[in-house]
């Protein structure tokens, strides 16, 4: 398999907003990684989360988990998590054990961020991708 690596980008002009981009192949290893950059984030109060997807090969049960653990604790703060650039086996993945219905999947960068911005808006309609 392959390995896994994370990456964090605070973004400009709004310190309560990261994109943390997931590459690889996320599981019980990577998880350890995970945890140890976004619980971090989420501890001093950058609670709005984009997780960008786009070369994310592969997730289990535990890295699942995590993305769950990781958007009630933003929405615990005020803020919430989104995904976005997720591929199509990944998002039958998310879909076919409910994430959709838990975090908002958006197709780009751009619509995650704004999802962010609006009060509410990274919650659209469960399950659903939009721009």
């Amino acid at each position: 398999m392959e390995g896994f690596a994370i990456r964090v980008e605070e973004v400009r002009d709004h310190p309560d907003t990261a994109v943390v981009r997931l590459e690889g192949v996320l599981d019980l290893a990577g998880v350890a990684e995970a945890n140890g950059k976004v619980l971090p984030l989420l501890e001093r109060g950058c609670v709005r989360l984009a997780f960008d997807c786009t070369s994310l090969r592969y997730l289990n049960s535990p890295a699942l988990g995590s993305l769950i653990a990781y958007a009630k604790k933003a929405r615990e703060q005020g803020g919430d998590c989104v995904l976005f650039g997720v591929s199509p086996d990944v998002l039958d993945v998310l879909r076919g054990v409910g994430l959709t219905r838990v975090v908002r999947v958006h197709p780009a960068r751009k619509a995650a961020l704004a999802a962010l911005e609006r009060p509410g808006g990274a919650r659209g309609e469960p399950g659903k991708r939009d721009g």
